[in-house]
Parts: structure tokens; C-alpha cells; sequence
């Protein structure tokens, strides 16, 4: 939810930016534009589930099947699970996580969350912390990745052939040993069983937190889903101009209006901190030729250089562009 503040101030900036230039003869001024986009990232629900395993046959298993590598079920279906623990409340990930998906938007490398990892820690979480409190140091693989919900990636990992004691918190990570932590929770306590398999899935929530007359679209937030989820998403590297006058919605994949203008983006600045977040920033410039007896309303950015792949949109009081000044527009986006 946007603040009464962080409304207000967004306005007052658009007031700023929109005020009147005048130019000087014979010369071409700039005109600037700063829309400013954020993204929450936090997890919404932890289930935790237990099955028996004594019906049927887990090869590698200590107890129910020979030492051959890896855990592989096979023979009779297992129990049906039960869950054991119910957690709905909502959490921020790490801000470690949050500086690397600003990165991936700076055009840097990721890597997603792939291991679950279980200690014995009872710290009330934090989202500074960068590691489980009492780390049991076995990390597992985490078994599923859905992102066929928008908005939403799903984690289930599973833990078997395990007796620790006393277990109270579980954490994700992008690598089998240090890496990122995306976010860890706090159990209660829980004894692993050789004789149970135990399932812990976490789900991820992208949701668009803009202020003032601006959003990142369904298309945009789905985008930063496939990269969280490791399949792939891509990062806005366009611009684009248009005289639209339509309301606005999430669904929109491209700027409505009858006269547009698409240019790649000029530059981008590395990720840097916000309270509580991170930002990324892209320049664009629409030219002193470009869009000339136009009233400009709107402006986009969009992940390729042609298509409806709008990223994220903002609307703007009427600019009614002529060959002597050129549009200068910074957008950012804070990964909160």
C-alpha cells in the first residue's frame, strides 16, 4: 500500500517536472521527465507437511533401501502427507535478495533460489540476516519451482532419511553452500524421523507498490517471476512515447494512443540503496525530431524494441512537443 507521503511527493514531482519551459531562440532545451516505479517482494504462506515412507522403498535410504547414490521412490505409494505447521503471515525477503534482483534489472548476472536449508535457530527473523542462525549444514535441492500462478513462485523442498532434533528454522538459498538467503522462517519445534519425509513449500509474492499515476504492468511483474523462478525473464531495455489518453491498467501490454515513438534506452545506473530497498535507474531521450506536433500524455518501458511487451507505464499532463526541445525521461525502479 502507497502512503499518504509517498502520494503526495509523487505529484509534487510531477508538478516539478511538468512546468513550462521557455526556450531560447534558436535553441533546443530539454525537458525532464522522472518516473519512479517499486516492486515488493515477500513471501506469503510456509506449509509444512510429514508422510510415513515405511510402505515403500526409498533406494539410498539408510533403513528402506540399498546405498546406490541418489534418493529414488519406488514399490508401494508412500502415506498421505499431513501438515503439521500453517504459517499465512507475511514477510520481506532478505535484503540481499532484493540488491540481486536490482542487479539482474541493472543487466547483471542472477541466480535463483535453488537449496532449502534447516537449523536450529530460534531468532526471530530479520530481513538484514544473511544465513540461518544454527545452520544444521545439509543443504537440499529444492524438488519444485511453479510459476504458472501470476505474480507468485511456489518452492516445495523435501527433507527424508533425516533424525535431526530440536529443528526450528528453514531458509532459502541460491547455492549449495553461503550464497544468497531469499528468506528464512521460524517453526515450531520439530524433530525429524527416518521412518517420514517432510515437505516445506514457500511461496514468493511479486506485487506492484508505484505511487501516483504510474504501475508496473502484469507483463512487467510476471517478467521478474520467470527470473526469480530460474526460467528466464526479461529486463526492460526501451522506451517509448505516445500520445494515449486511455485509463490505465495492469493488463495493458502496449501505450494506447494513434502516434508513438520507440528508442532503446541511453544508459542505466548500477543498483543503489534506498530505504528499504534497492534502485535502478534507466535514461531515455525522445528527440528534438521525434513525436513533433504531438501532445505527449504518456510514456512506457518495454523489454524489446518492438511488440507488446510494456514493462511499466505512467501518465503524464499534456506536453505539446515541437522540434525546439527534446524529452529527457530518468525512470527508476525500487525493489522494496
Amino acid at each position: 500500500m502507497v502512503s499518504a507521503g509517498e502520494y503526495i511527493g509523487k505529484k509534487l514531482s510531477e508538478q516539478t517536472n511538468l512546468r513550462t519551459t521557455i526556450p531560447k531562440r534558436g535553441a533546443i532545451t530539454t525537458y525532464f521527465l522522472f518516473p519512479s516505479y517499486a516492486i515488493r517482494l515477500w513471501t506469503s504462506q510456509l506449509i509444512v507437511d510429514r508422510r510415513g515412507i515405511d510402505s515403500y522403498i526409498v533406494v539410498g535410504h539408510s533403513t528402506n533401501g540399498q546405498a546406490v547414490g541418489i534418493n529414488y521412490k519406488v514399490g508401494a505409494p508412500a502415506d498421505s502427507w499431513t501438515t503439521i505447521e500453517e504459517n499465512y503471515a507475511d514477510y520481506p525477503v532478505t535484503l540481499d535478495f532484493r540488491i540481486d534482483v536490482a542487479k539482474w534489472l541493472n543487466n547483471e548476472s542472477f541466480t535463483e533460489p535453488s537449496y532449502a536449508e534447516i537449523g536450529t535457530g530460534a531468532t526471530v527473523y530479520d530481513y538484514t540476516q544473511t544465513a540461518n542462525v544454527t545452520p544444521s549444514g545439509v543443504r537440499k535441492i529444492i524438488e519444485t519451482k511453479d510459476n504458472s500462478t501470476s505474480k507468485e513462485v511456489e518452492y516445495d523442498v523435501r527433507f527424508i532419511d533425516r533424525n535431526d532434533s530440536n529443528i526450528r528454522e528453514i531458509a532459502l538459498f541460491n547455492a549449495s553452500s553461503s550464497g544468497t538467503m531469499m528468506i528464512r522462517y521460524v517453526i515450531s519445534d520439530l524433530d525429524l524421523a527416518i521412518s517420514n519425509e517432510y515437505r516445506f513449500s514457500v511461496t514468493l509474492n511479486i506485487r506492484d507498490v508505484t505511487p501516483g499515476d504510474a504501475m508496473i504492468t502484469n507483463y512487467g511483474m510476471n517478467e521478474i517471476r520467470d527470473q526469480i523462478a530460474g526460467v528466464g525473464g526479461s529486463r526492460p531495455d526501451y522506451f517509448e512515447w505516445s500520445d494515449g489518453t486511455g485509463i490505465m491498467d495492469y493488463t495493458d501490454t502496449s501505450l494506447d494512443g494513434s502516434n508513438k515513438q520507440r528508442n532503446a534506452e541511453k544508459s542505466m545506473s548500477d543498483s543503489r540503496p534506498t530505504v528499504p530497498g534497492y534502485k535502478v535507474q534507466w535514461l531515455g531521450i525522445l528527440t528534438a525530431a521525434q513525436l513533433n506536433s504531438q501532445a505527449v500524455t504518456k510514456s512506457g518501458l518495454y523489454t524489446d524494441s518492438s511488440g507488446n511487451t510494456l514493462f511499466a507505464q505512467n501518465q503524464f499532463g499534456t506536453i505539446n512537443k515541437t522540434s525546439l526541445f527534446k524529452i529527457q525521461e530518468q525512470d527508476s525502479i525500487t525493489v522494496r
